[in-house]
């Protein structure tokens, strides 16, 4: 085809674009510039030779298709530098007489063909963070649609697939409060993002879960708001975790407080009932003042009750632990706890099979079972059932039915639920508190669960407790496996038949507090012994430097001013061999009462204590 048209000549040699005359059988005729521009190849050099030759192999057929008269289509065609370009080609054939070839139109498109290139692989890799994030991520729409989401958040919400969320109403669904839903709304479209924002989400299970939420905004050409992109972190047991350490703090805090208060009033209650016990003694049963003395000493029981209460809460107690089976202890309360609960509700155990054996005392135990009975039934005034459940666990546990506990391990489960009346939040929230009750004025104390909660701990266990408003109430108990138990010294059992025992020994009594002192002094003297009494380690050590002969036995408190009742009883017993030692204390802790009592096998005396019990064990460590 001749090209003689001089504007027309002037169009196709300065043409950005290739533009070529092909032959029939795919031979270059002619070739503009442009060509040379784009492919670096020089004009004369291509004539005579077959497109083909610079065609990628695995674009020969779209090239022939291209020829044939069919749509454009991308070819890759080699440079004079060996690369390959990318050229959007298309062919028409000229009409009219003479005409000759195929005129060949090809655009350069490798920068546009390079950016999609680029864009696919930035695509594929979001798509891999976003089926492979850890957190939940979701896509939708300001309808409360969702478009799209990865499978953590699809494990997340307990869902079998995604194409089951997407059918899922979001604020009807997915939120535990739909006013949530709203608020989150409002603050992300007044601002386009939301960062942290943490609120409560429901599972299939219907379990509520707790989330902080990061969202950006999806806008449409126009930067309109359509839709969401938000990730979701999964903080339930984080914020667990850390509840149960503020609650471990306070009730620590609680503990320390109720042991130095409990101690104190040991040593008081030790001088009221025991000067109660010596003033009941020396009267006649038909004295006029008896009666007045003897609800004195009733009064002083009942307060020595109420400080083993405060003991235990503190973890101050001094216990005897044992092996013990906790599935025998469960099924020895059965009857009891039947009594106790009501014939309207009723009572189911199942107790695991092969169960190991707890370190702890058995008599707590029964208190806590019991506690955890009397809590249940006055959650259910209209019947309803309770269960005792025990079994063994591995913690973490591998299903998902359990808390997360902070040290790994396996434990002795105790669970024990009702179908109450449960407790909302903030109930929940002090429930382990000690004096907080739900109660009416003078049904109890509000000490029972917070004793639980000091039973639990002193025997290193953990307690959880699960509780929605008229869902019921689960507490679980873990007691932690031990191989060999540490067992403090037995109580003191006494007979009231038997006559106090006598002594004619020397006691070096020592004692800060006077009252105390001056009791045990005159208790023991008229038991006939021969009382040297000290009101602290020195004057103690005082009275040894003057005396020529050693005495036979060391009274003394354990926590006093100064030093301490193991200092000088160690002191001392460096001095006289054969000395016996007696120890009494208001508490015990983890300091002083609890190690002299299981790694020292020390003599113990827990205040506050009576007249007989103080001559028994006295004449006792002497005779030992």
């Amino acid at each position: 085809m001749q090209l003689q048209d001089a504007r027309f000549r002037a169009l196709v040699e300065h043409s950005s674009d290739i533009l070529a005359i092909v032959s029939d059988d795919g031979r270059w005729i002619y070739v503009n510039p442009a060509t040379h521009a784009v492919l670096g190849h020089a004009p004369d050099a291509l004539q005579g030779q077959r497109l083909d030759e610079l065609v990628h192999p695995d674009d020969h057929a779209s090239l022939h298709e291209v020829l044939a008269g069919a749509d454009s289509a991308e070819i890759r065609f080699r440079d004079a530098d060996g690369h390959w370009v990318y050229l959007d080609s298309q062919t028409r054939r000229p009409e009219g007489d003479g005409a000759e070839g195929i005129v060949l139109d090809a655009r350069d498109v490798t920068a546009r063909h390079r950016a999609l290139a680029a864009l696919a692989e930035e695509e594929q890799r979001y798509r891999e963070l976003f089926e492979s994030s850890r957190d939940a991520i979701c896509i939708g729409t300001l309808e409360g649609r969702l478009v799209d989401v990865n499978p953590a958040a699809v494990e997340l919400f307990g869902y079998d697939s995604k194409e089951e969320m997407l059918e899922l109403d979001i604020a009807r669904d997915l939120y535990w409060n739909s006013e949530d839903r709203k608020r989150a709304e409002a603050v992300f479209l007044a601002q386009g993002f939301v960062d942290g924002y943490e609120h409560e989400l429901r599972t299939k299970q219907g379990r509520r879960i707790r989330v902080q939420e990061t969202a950006t905004a999806i806008r449409d050409t126009e930067g309109e708001v359509i839709g969401f992109r938000g990730v979701l972190r999964d903080t339930t047991e984080q914020i667990r975790l850390q509840e149960q350490l503020r609650q471990s703090q306070k009730m620590e805090a609680v503990g320390r407080l109720a042991g130095g208060v409990a101690h104190d009033f040991n040593n008081l209650l030790t001088a009221i009932n025991g000067y109660a016990e010596l003033a009941l003694a020396r009267m006649s049963d038909d004295d006029a003042q008896r009666q007045a003395v003897e609800e004195i000493r009733k009064a002083g029981k009942r307060a020595t009750d109420l400080t083993r209460r405060l003991l235990t809460l503190s973890r101050h107690q001094t216990v005897s632990p044992r092996r013990i089976d906790l599935n025998q202890c469960v099924y020895d309360m059965e009857k009891l706890l039947q009594r106790v609960i009501g014939e309207d509700i009723r009572l189911d155990t199942r107790l695991g099979s092969d169960l190991p054996r707890i370190i702890a005392d058995q008599g707590q135990i029964e208190q806590i079972i019991l506690n955890l009975a009397v809590n249940a039934r006055d959650a259910m005034p209209d019947g309803g059932s309770l269960e005792l459940e025990t079994r063994r666990v591995r913690m973490p546990a591998e299903a998902g039915d359990l808390p997360r506990l902070p040290v790994a391990g396996e434990y002795v489960l105790l669970r024990v639920a009702d179908t109450g009346s449960g407790m909302e939040q903030k109930v929940r929230e002090h429930a382990f508190e000690p004096f907080f009750t739900t109660k009416g004025k003078g049904h109890n104390t509000g000490l029972g669960l917070a004793i639980v909660y000091g039973i639990v701990k002193q025997a290193g266990g953990y307690i959880e407790v699960e509780s929605s408003e008229g869902e019921g109430t689960t507490f679980l108990l873990f007691f932690p496996l031990q191989s060999q138990a540490t067992a403090s010294l037995p109580d003191l059992q006494l007979s009231a038949d038997q006559p106090l025992p006598r002594g004619s020994e020397t006691v070096l009594l020592v004692e800060d507090e006077t009252s105390v002192r001056a009791l045990v002094r005159q208790i023991l003297e008229l038991q006939g012994y021969d009382v040297l009494a000290a009101r602290n380690a020195q004057a103690a050590e005082a009275i040894c430097d003057e005396r020529d002969s050693p005495p036979d036995l060391l009274l003394t408190d354990v926590v006093m001013p100064g030093r301490s009742g193991l200092a000088l009883a160690e002191d001392l017993k460096q001095r006289f061999a054969d000395l016996r030692i007696l120890f009494m204390s208001g508490y015990t802790d983890s300091h002083n009462g609890v190690k002299l009592l299981t790694q020292q096998q020390a003599a113990f005396l827990a205040k506050p204590f009576s007249p007989e019990v103080l001559a028994r064990k006295v004449r006792d460590v002497l005779d030992a």
